[in-house]
């Protein structure tokens, strides 16, 4: 039986992309803006808009979110990452030996110790008045059917005819030389990654308590997608 959904929250949603090229696996570092993107959802799954990673690198990255221009970076090899909303610091995070446990300290006040997973992502916090989450929900396939686990099961036949058919589109125009330079190398995929934003009531209003959680969910979300030899 499917359980039923929650709706509280902010939900945070990652498509997967799946390469065209056999010989050049999707690497964050050389994609375009649309293939390092995800979506910013209300907990009802209302659409609030896009985090579109503009610039991306494993140390530093810049991105148009719904709160504005955001970026991240650490200006040394131990130092922790820095994150700004337009142009302003509004908090700053470092992981442990093992990144089992990322600290935040917020500008506007208040430090967290976060408990994080290195598979999904999320991350979890105790605080006086209830926990801060990002918490986890799974990967979903077409029709929004949740998968099991991070396996992908049954791809319709539908699907499958038109991943090989672009793929061997792809193929004819990169052998002829026809390819846009600036073109995604990928191919948006039904399947999609999900997480939940919750935090106790006393935290309502804080947008940079919000957008910094999404945004350094995805950032490491997307420093995971680069291939081992990226």
């Amino acid at each position: 039986m499917e359980e039923i959904r929650r709706t509280d929250g902010h939900i945070l949603r990652r498509n997967t992309r799946l390469s065209l090229d056999f010989n050049s696996p999707y690497d964050p570092n050389h994609a375009t803006p649309e293939e390092n993107s995800f979506e910013v959802r209300k907990g009802n799954g209302a659409m609030v808009g896009p985090i579109s990673f503009q610039k991306f690198g494993h140390n530093r990255a810049a991105a148009d979110t719904p709160w504005g221009r955001m970026e991240v970076a650490k200006s040394s090899l131990l130092g922790p990452f820095e994150v700004t909303l337009g142009g302003t610091p509004i908090a700053r995070y470092s992981l442990n030996m093992s990144r089992t446990r990322m600290n935040v300290t917020f500008t506007q006040g208040g430090e967290m110790s976060f408990e994080a997973k290195l598979l999904t992502k999320a991350l979890s916090c105790a605080t006086g008045s209830g926990r801060v989450e990002v918490l986890w929900e799974g990967e979903y396939g077409p029709a929004d059917i949740r998968q099991d686990g991070l396996i992908r099961r049954d791809m319709p036949k539908e699907l499958s005819d038109k991943i090989d058919e672009t793929r061997a589109d792809y193929k004819r125009r990169k052998k002829a030389k026809l390819l846009d330079p600036g073109e995604p190398k990928t191919i948006l995929m039904p399947y999609y990654v999900q997480w939940r934003v919750l935090f106790p009531k006393e935290y309502d209003g804080r947008d940079d308590l919000l957008s910094s959680l999404m945004f350094i969910t995805s950032f490491r979300f997307l420093q995971a997608e680069v291939p081992p030899s990226g």
